[in-house]
């Protein structure tokens, strides 16, 4: 990669987390162009030039959001750690990662319209590789189908989604984390 292209991507990379951050503590709606590339320290001729539209923009932040969190997931996957222990570790990310994009739906529902028609799409492949491990060290039952396990992840997958539109109140960070719970634990061919 030459030069241009370093400070291209660090530009974007600034773009990103300035857009993510103005959209998290202002909602879609608040936040102009203007504002993210101040913040960004660009012109918001840049960003134009980059993404297009305000639009394009904030698909492409929640998109390269999803990505870091898929690369964190990976991540844990591929670590040393027991299946077990992963599995804590991943619930763990997935709580505070549910906990984002419900406070981002609360603060504006029109933005979480952005990032969930892809989100689905990328962590299937994520939980196959999950569930072949799992099945591999014998912590997900053997007799149970790839193509049942992928509907059970969409069934709690379907679930979030509805609920990081409509929750808001104090005992949804329990009611996930139980939820989280039942869904690895509850494959569990064997109490570990």
């Amino acid at each position: 990669m030459d030069g241009f292209e370093r400070r291209k991507e660090k530009k974007i990379k600034q773009i990103f987390s300035a857009s993510f951050e103005l959209v998290m503590k202002h909602g879609f709606d608040k936040v102009r162009v203007d504002e993210i590339a101040r913040k960004a320290r660009v012109s918001p001729a840049t960003i134009y030039n980059y993404f297009g539209t305000k639009e394009e923009l904030y698909q492409l932040t929640f998109d390269n959001w999803i990505d870091s969190k898929l690369r964190e997931y990976e991540e844990v996957l591929n670590s040393k750690a027991s299946f077990n222990e992963k599995i804590k570790d991943l619930m763990n990310h997935e709580i505070r990662n549910i906990k984002v994009l419900t406070n981002l739906s609360q603060q504006n529902p029109e933005s979480v319209h952005y990032f969930l028609p892809n989100l689905e799409e990328k962590l299937e492949s994520f939980y196959l590789n999950l569930i072949k491990e799992g099945k591999r060290d014998g912590y997900i039952s053997s007799h149970y189908s790839e193509q049942i396990l992928k509907k059970y992840f969409k069934l709690f997958f379907r679930e979030i989604n509805e609920d990081i539109h409509t929750k808001n109140d104090i005992n949804y960070n329990e009611e996930i984390e139980q939820l989280l719970q039942l869904v690895f634990h509850g494959l569990s061919s064997k109490q570990k």
